[in-house]
């Protein structure tokens, strides 16, 4: 499946909402192109959205186990596989 916001494949995931399987693979494009994770203003741009649906898009992640981070470090987003 093709992302129509940016082009980029989304991988499906069980249990994730479109929003959040795109959250999740532009995470993962972003470390592997640029070897650390967006920051979430990065992140709400490639999205065209504000830092509060970020915040939960992510957050949903988090409990879902798809990602992780170390808390009160920048960028230290890590994608679960």
């Amino acid at each position: 499946m093709i992302c129509e916001q940016c082009g980029s494949e989304v991988v499906k995931k069980k249990g994730l909402t479109p929003k959040q399987m795109h959250t999740l693979n532009l995470i993962d494009d972003w470390i592997k192109e640029h070897g650390h994770s967006p920051s979430y203003t990065e992140l709400c741009k490639l999205m065209n959205t504000n830092r509060s649906n970020v915040h939960g898009y992510i957050k949903r992640l988090k409990e879902r186990g798809y990602v992780t981070n170390i808390p009160g470090q920048q960028r230290s987003l890590q994608v679960i596989n």
